[in-house]
């Protein structure tokens, strides 16, 4: 049953991602894709509700198959990961400092990939290694989404379970940008 709702949830944020224009920027695809991760936790609670204790930690890791949540929320950060390679760093990451905290420290622990985005190597265990952006990105979506489809938020409005969302999507996205 985890399975088969992680692959609706997965395939439920792209069909979300679809529906963006062709060269929609990375970070608003992000978002979409975030958008649509709540939007399946706030109206398909019960099966989202499966997953709250269930998402294995091969989900967070890369390397995995893309009939997975966080695997598509991988290909997204990687793809934004691109745009900044290929712009002139400068020029790219002007408009968010601007909008943080206004110095170029708040963005220094945010790294390129080492070779093309490529997948991560296994450790010396074998274990796949995790990306902490991903799971950074991840961990507030999933959890205003738990709170607002069966937690302590459920019981709001959904126009103000919207705004809980929205306002943390924005913070996330900051961390990232």
């Amino acid at each position: 049953m985890r399975h088969e709702v992680l692959e609706r949830l997965a395939d439920h944020m792209r069909n979300g991602l679809a529906s963006l224009p062709p060269r929609t920027p990375a970070t608003a695809r992000l978002a979409a894709a975030g958008r649509a991760y709540f939007e399946f936790a706030v109206t398909q609670s019960s099966s989202f509700a499966c997953l709250i204790d269930a998402v294995p930690l091969g989900s967070a890791t890369l390397g995995k198959d893309t009939a997975d949540p966080l695997a598509v929320l991988q290909e997204l950060l990687d793809a934004r990961r691109q745009e900044l390679l290929a712009a002139d760093r400068t020029d790219a990451l002007e408009p968010a400092v601007q909008q943080s905290e206004g110095s170029a420290d708040h963005h220094a622990g945010t790294q390129p990939p080492e070779s093309d985005c490529a997948p991560a190597p296994a450790s010396a265990a074998g274990t796949p290694q995790v990306d902490p952006e991903v799971v950074a990105l991840w961990a507030p979506i999933h959890g205003i989404a738990v709170l607002c489809s069966v937690g302590a938020l459920a019981c709001l409005p959904a126009d103000d379970r919207t705004a809980c969302f929205d306002a943390t999507l924005a913070a996330a996205l900051r961390g990232i940008t």
